[in-house]
């Protein structure tokens, strides 16, 4: 039996770090916005989640994207899954 291979550490770069701090900062405050607007609950307790949620959002996109290979990957994910989460939010009637 072969044994599995392992992913080799890839130490942080400026880019990454940027990347899933302040780069995922739009796409969590976007996805809160997403959930506020779908979510079949009263308008009063949906943005009251979403104000709640955005911040453990953050984290689990920050997480996310940190774990890219490259600072060119980190911000394309970022700015791809931003405006996945954007068109949902603005083009979506709800």
């Amino acid at each position: 039996m072969t044994s599995p291979t392992r992913l080799s550490y890839v130490p942080p770069t400026t880019s990454r770090v940027v990347a899933s701090t302040l780069g995922t900062l739009p796409l969590s405050m976007l996805c809160a916005a997403a959930i506020a607007c779908f979510a079949p609950i009263s308008q009063p307790v949906a943005i009251a989640l979403a104000y709640v949620l955005w911040v453990p959002l953050w984290l689990a996109a920050a997480c996310w994207i940190a774990r890219s290979r490259s600072g060119p990957r980190a911000w394309l994910l970022t700015a791809g899954s931003t405006v996945a989460v954007a068109a949902c939010v603005y083009a979506i009637p709800h």
